[in-house]
């Protein structure tokens, strides 16, 4: 029966998915499908009698002259009902393809199909779980099925179909562990889509080899742990450059890069800063050199930016290596453990009730298993990290493993730590670098810094930490209600069945009373103290002298320490229940009340001690230490109801933290960046790094910014000093309309606050003359990284992407993707703000001038950051436009100039000339 099943793959195109009657379908498509090959087709377009939506004709491509002599729905559908009897209906979204099919043949009188179906988006997302998108057209890109006509039903019909035969080759190479695990947990799968686990698993006459990649411990299947290659005796040393791939262009910048990192790394300074242009090939130009350095035994840690950056230096640039060289580096990629997943945890998942959506990530995560070399969940592209599933299975750090678990020696952050021990490279990002650099103290490694520009912000806005003392004070009730309650199921009920002792409860009752009836004494205390109330502002913010705050914790020295103590009891008390609590598990002798209330209990105490992880940075003797480097902060929203205290955090400065926390732990120190430098910003850079002595090597652009770009700034614009807000938004607005109505290319306008971002947005939605574009605004219209993905693959209609933040540095467009960059406002931070407040204050009371020593020189080099978006290959071209006209009027405006590429043409121009000096400029690049 299984052998003779005859898949029915069938994809319909419609007017409208709407499921109300008023949609009809215009293509029915329907490929069989037996024993893994396709047997039979059959195509048919359909007159809806009804108009085609024009976003429907221009998806399909299917018009309505092309359906006017088709057949009528009703004059096919016995044809289709007979082509279906006795076949396992397939689609990809079943849900929407099989109801609107049944609801047609309704209509005209036929009975409601009843057929085993099976899903193919739920099937690819469990088989492929890595990939970062399930439309069919992305999954047939990514596993190489030729897909010529997209959304027409007859073209996606065939490619579901060999998207089912390949579905069916996975489930076929399954090991047996697996293939059970899955099946037995396929009832939450839509319709009968669970019903190809179970034709492999009876087609399986006996039990097949088991993988020797692979190992089983419990439940879950698993790759074994890697194995590092040795490189001593695999192959005689090869001199730098001696190999080089016919297919990789030589860069001669390129190439004097890796020489002068070659000699830094042999012979150099503990510092030096490489600073590579755009198109330099900058990271090969340090990779390349260190690999070479390897076969000496020297080893080294490389740090960018992002995950996203850590996970591209891996996948693309370390194997690209393979071409250069003949061995393979050993690698370690390092990040946060909140990345990783926990085995231990995710293995009682498994025993616990859970909803339909939860069983198939589930199902997903355990395919995966046997797939990665690293627990990083990022390797999953989930979007549901929110989902309840991730707060009880994310790793929080091996101090927190049960060492009697099954599962302890092959946990992946043990994993990494010990495999790092010996990695050639590790590979880790910026936040990890400056809060874990100590573990690497007696590696003796040279640090790799990529993207160098970015390490003094992350470096201050990871030391930038805050504390809401009233949600501390929402979290502790909610969490005393839950486990006191008189009136539900509470802690009393877990003590009557023997799963907690009474003492244990108490210890833990009292130091959550400690904080909930203590915090709320200090939080009104320090109100009173620091803040000045009057209702004149939406969100008050104070900065606090360190000494003041010194005065007012020894002041209630004795309320502070009672709120530590309760800290560190539950820290220390939490891992030890939790242990117990899954004990009682593996025992089954939790029902589904006690077994929620510890849930709840873990994940509230959970989120009360993260409010409380600053607490420590009120001690007397770490407010002492850092009393140099230190600023904090009130905020407090007075014309709210309700309104939160929250006592800030942050670094003064990046370089004695980064001299005294980071650098002291490598042998040597490389830094690396693009060029977005003027003398002066240099200046101020490399003295944030702390890195004054080191030794700067410069190279030339790989790009011809001549015929390439050209830069436009805008004299006669508002001055943003001496106009409201929402003036400043009308002008914006207006010039982005012309600039709009002069081109039709991919187009980003860098702001610089949300707020802007959002009046901006508003007008140009309501505005006629911006129909034909797609505006897109960050925070309003997506997340920057949704965004990001919407604007680089962009088809036939010309997108608008307002952004702020992230957009300023680091994205890369390149091409089509982005040909007109318009900075609205010169990047400098906000003066009011009690972070630039007090190092504004302290450098003008040290007899500095902090507009020319700070504000300035931050601005400026995040201006040219932005600027280094528009080209990225040598077949860019593009405009940058400067709608902010004080980069003309006023005299620290040449700074800003000066970081245009050399070589970039500048002209200065007024506002009416925008529209045609935009034409001339595209008149011959399309």
């Amino acid at each position: 029966m299984v052998n003779n099943q005859t898949f029915a793959v069938v994809d319909l195109e419609t007017t409208g998915t709407k499921m109300d009657g008023t949609n009809r379908i215009i293509q029915f498509s329907c490929v069989l499908v037996q024993n893994r090959k396709i047997v039979n087709k059959f195509n048919t377009l359909i007159n809806p009698l009804m108009a085609i939506p024009a976003d429907v004709q221009n998806l399909t491509g299917i018009h309505e002259k092309d359906v006017r002599h088709a057949p009528l729905f009703d004059d096919v559908a016995g044809t289709i009902y007979a082509l279906l009897q006795d076949t396992v209906f397939v689609a990809h979204n079943i849900q929407f393809d099989y109801r609107f099919l049944n609801a047609e043949l309704e209509r005209v009188g036929y009975p409601e199909l009843d057929l085993k179906g099976v899903d193919t988006v739920q099937l690819s997302q469990i088989l492929y779980p890595c990939l970062a998108s399930y439309r069919l057209q992305d999954l047939s890109a990514a596993l190489e099925i030729s897909h010529e006509r997209p959304h027409q039903a007859d073209s996606d019909a065939v490619v579901t179909a060999k998207l089912l035969i390949k579905l069916m080759d996975q489930i076929h190479q399954l090991p047996d562990s697996l293939l059970q695990q899955l099946e037995s947990m396929g009832g939450a799968l839509l319709f009968e889509t669970r019903m190809l686990f179970s034709n492999e698993l009876q087609k399986r006459t006996s039990q097949r080899e088991h993988d020797a990649d692979l190992i089983q411990v419990g439940k879950i299947t698993f790759r074994r742990p890697r194995k590092f290659e040795n490189h001593d005796q695999e192959h005689s040393k090869q001199p730098l450059l001696e190999s080089w791939p016919a297919s990789y262009e030589k860069r001669p910048q390129q190439l004097k890069l890796m020489k002068d990192v070659a000699s830094q790394m042999r012979h150099g300074q503990p510092q030096a800063f490489f600073e590579a242009p755009t198109g330099t090939g900058k990271t090969l130009g340090y990779l390349l050199p260190a690999a070479h350095e390897i076969q000496y035994g020297h080893r080294f840690l490389i740090s960018t930016t992002t995950n996203a950056l850590q996970n591209q230096l891996i996948d693309q640039e370390i194997n690209q290596l393979d071409q250069f060289l003949p061995f393979k580096v050993n690698v370690v990629s390092l990040k946060g453990s909140q990345h990783y997943i926990d085995l231990d945890k995710f293995a009682h998942t498994l025993d616990q009730p859970q909803n339909d959506y939860t069983r198939l990530i589930q199902m997903r995560l355990l395919v995966w298993l046997t797939q990665t070399e690293t627990g990083d969940m990022d390797e999953l592209n989930f979007t549901v990290q929110q989902l309840p599933l991730f707060d009880e299975i994310t790793h929080h750090g091996i101090q927190g493993l049960n060492q009697e678990s099954p599962y302890y020696q092959y946990d992946f952050m043990r994993r990494r730590i010990d495999e790092m021990q010996n990695a050639d490279f590790v590979i880790t990002n910026h936040a990890y670098l400056i809060k874990h650099a100590a573990e690497f103290a007696d590696q003796h490694r040279t640090l790799i810094i990529d993207e160098a520009q970015q390490l003094v912000t992350t470096t201050l806005q990871n030391n930038n930490q805050v504390m809401d003392l009233d949600a501390v004070k929402i979290l502790a009730d909610t969490l005393l209600v839950k486990m006191e309650s008189q009136v539900s199921y509470s802690f009393a009920n877990l003590i009557k069945q023997r799963l907690l002792t009474r003492a244990e409860y108490r210890k833990v009752l009292q130091k959550i009373q400690v904080i909930d009836h203590t915090i709320p004494e200090l939080r009104n205390a320090m109100l009173h103290r620091f803040m000045k109330l009057q209702r004149v502002a939406k969100i008050t913010e104070t900065p606090v002298r360190l000494k003041k705050i010194f005065g007012f914790v020894k002041e209630h020295i004795n309320q502070y320490r009672k709120v530590q103590n309760a800290i560190r009891f539950l820290e220390n008390k939490n891992p030890k229940l939790y242990r117990h609590f899954i004990e009682l598990l593996d025992q089954q002798r939790l029902d589904s009340q006690s077994f929620n209330l510890f849930k709840a209990y873990f994940k509230l105490s959970n989120e009360l001690l993260a409010k409380l992880k600053n607490w420590d940075r009120l001690a007397l003797e770490n407010l002492e230490k850092t009393a140099d480097s230190l600023l904090m902060w009130l905020s407090y929203p007075q014309d709210q109801d309700g309104a939160h205290l929250r006592l800030h955090f942050g670094l003064m400065e990046s370089q004695d933290f980064l001299q005294t926390n980071v650098y002291p732990f490598f042998n040597q120190v490389l830094f690396f960046s693009g060029s977005y430098f003027t003398s002066q910003t240099y200046q101020y850079f490399v003295d944030q790094l702390g890195a004054v002595e080191s030794k700067h090597f410069k190279y030339q652009s790989a790009f011809d910014y001549e015929h390439q770009a050209k830069a436009l700034l805008i004299k006669d614009g508002l001055d943003v000093n001496q106009v409201t807000t929402d003036e400043y938004a009308n002008y914006l607005s207006n010039q982005i309309i012309k600039i709009c109505q002069a081109q039709d290319r991919q187009t980003m306008i860098l702001f610089n606050s949300n707020e802007m971002v959002e009046k901006v947005y508003d007008q140009l939605h309501d505005d006629e003359r911006m129909q034909a574009w797609q505006i897109l605004a960050q925070n309003v219209t997506g997340t920057a990284e949704r965004l990001k993905k919407k604007f680089q693959s962009f088809q036939n209609v010309p997108q608008l992407l307002l952004a702020t933040g992230t957009f300023w540095e680091g994205v890369d467009l390149p091409a089509e993707q982005l040909e007109v960059l318009v900075i609205a406002k010169l990047p400098f931070q906000a003066v009011q703000s009690p972070y630039n407040q007090i190092r504004y204050q302290r450098d003008d009371r040290a007899g500095g001038n902090s507009f020319n020593d700070i504000a300035l020189p931050e601005a400026v080099m995040r201006f040219a950051q932005g600027v280094g978006r528009l080209i990225r290959t040598q077949r860019d071209h593009g405009l940058v436009i400067t709608l902010d006209s004080r980069i003309v009027n006023r005299g620290y405006g040449k700074q800003f100039v000066n970081t245009f590429p050399q070589g970039m043409p500048v002209e200065i121009i007024e506002a009416q000339q925008l529209a045609g000096e935009i034409t001339n400029f595209f008149k011959f690049k399309r």
